[in-house]
């Protein structure tokens, strides 16, 4: 993804940008942190939005789509979604695996919106149009998935056959159910019909800076919600994002290394040893 096209918002663009991230603080004070981690910019070369940290945290808006959201609440929504996409590391752990750009966002949407969802209040709403199935995509212990675990769901439903997938989650591009047109053109006619993405999500790698920087942001907020007790269930947003800061070695990786740092050793012979 390169550099977008930005502009200087009207009012009452900034207005609505202001509310919502002060609806987030107020509401949801732990997720400030990561608020304050984001630069956000209007642009036109987007239909709704899209969450770019290698180039700095930026979060990219169409102030028309932004606008039109019903309410407050719903910016709001939007806002933690693509924060969200950012401390995750969605756009890194796509290059990463090699996903399909495409059907990765989806999975990636399934599993923010599930959670922003069981943040359980009526000052953060989901727009109708966002994807969510908490049932489908939940183990059998009642936790969610990880995003991964959805991307892999999705292909094996479909055969894996990534076009597949895409007609059955969709049936409708993302400008055409963001701007009202879902359903006049060819879509599949699924139930998922008239629901998409609420961004676009590239497949790039975050510099380590930036990487740093976010996980001190991270680690600020869930210390301040495990503060006021907020999301200790197992599996929850807070443990996700917690999860996130204790970075875990494979111990495949450690034995490769081990294996490696021996096979480097400079000092082994076979000359018998002197035992003066």
């Amino acid at each position: 993804m390169g550099k977008f096209t930005t502009h200087e918002a009207s009012e009452i663009g900034k207005k609505n940008l202001k509310s919502a991230k002060a609806l987030i603080v107020i509401r949801e004070p732990w997720l400030g942190y990561l608020v304050m981690g984001c630069r956000f910019h209007f642009t036109e070369d987007i239909p709704t939005a899209a969450a770019a940290p290698a180039l700095g945290n930026r979060i990219y808006l169409n102030e028309s789509f932004f606008n039109s959201m019903e309410n407050n609440a719903q910016r709001a929504f939007v806002i933690l979604h693509e924060i969200l996409h950012i401390f995750f590391e969605h756009p890194d752990r796509a290059k990463k695996n090699n996903y399909n750009a495409q059907l990765w966002n989806i999975a990636s949407d399934y599993f923010i919106n599930a959670h922003l969802d069981n943040l359980s209040n009526d000052m953060i709403q989901m727009p109708e149009q966002g994807l969510l199935d908490k049932d489908r995509f939940s183990r059998n212990d009642g936790s969610l998935m990880s995003s991964d675990e959805i991307y892999h769901k999705l292909l094996e439903d479909n055969d894996d056959s990534v076009s597949q997938a895409m007609q059955n989650e969709m049936g409708s591009s993302i400008e055409e159910v963001w701007t009202g047109d879902a359903g006049s053109g060819s879509g599949s006619g699924n139930d998922n019909n008239g629901k998409a993405p609420l961004d676009e999500l590239p497949q790039e790698e975050t510099p380590e800076d930036i990487k740093t920087e976010n996980k001190q942001s991270l680690n600020s907020a869930v210390t301040e919600a495990k503060k006021k007790d907020i999301g200790n269930e197992a599996g929850g947003l807070v443990q996700q994002l917690n999860d996130l800061i204790e970075t875990k070695v494979p111990w495949n990786e450690l034995l490769r290394d081990f294996i490696q740092s021996e096979n480097d050793r400079q000092d082994f012979t076979y000359s018998k040893p002197n035992r003066r």
